[in-house]
């Protein structure tokens, strides 16, 4: 292709030239330069499923590893939301007990930390 200088401008210059050249080849030759160009697809067939195939394996890992950070974090939410419930159960329950002794509001709302009207309302 050195010998024809056009060759690169246009991709059809290149398909032309490249037919000249193995029109020119001993059919032995033309028989090597199609097994060989049977092994080169091969070869690039070969890499590009083991990309996709790596591809879907990290894809997968990622999505596995997603999840259980997800389950863990909502867990972990629950958790922690779980207390705070259980803990305002608790002040309810303190500031009912100290209401039901007769302990006066402002006491209790000390003790408990919630406003008159909450323990107005128990």
């Amino acid at each position: 292709m050195e010998q024809i200088p056009f060759v690169e401008d246009k991709p059809i210059y290149k398909q032309l030239a490249e037919k000249a050249r193995f029109a020119n080849l001993t059919p032995e030759e033309q028989e090597l330069y199609e097994l060989d160009r049977r092994n080169e697809m091969a070869y690039m067939h070969s890499l590009l499923y083991a990309k996709m195939e790596a591809e879907e394996k990290g894809r997968a890992e990622g999505e596995a590893k997603g999840i259980a950070k997800g389950i863990s974090k909502g867990i972990a939410k629950g958790i922690a939301e779980g207390e705070a419930i259980g803990v305002e159960k608790e002040k309810r329950q303190i500031a009912q007990n100290l209401k039901t002794l007769g302990i006066d509001i402002q006491t209790i709302q000390k003790s408990t930390g919630l406003t008159v009207e909450e323990i107005n309302n128990l």
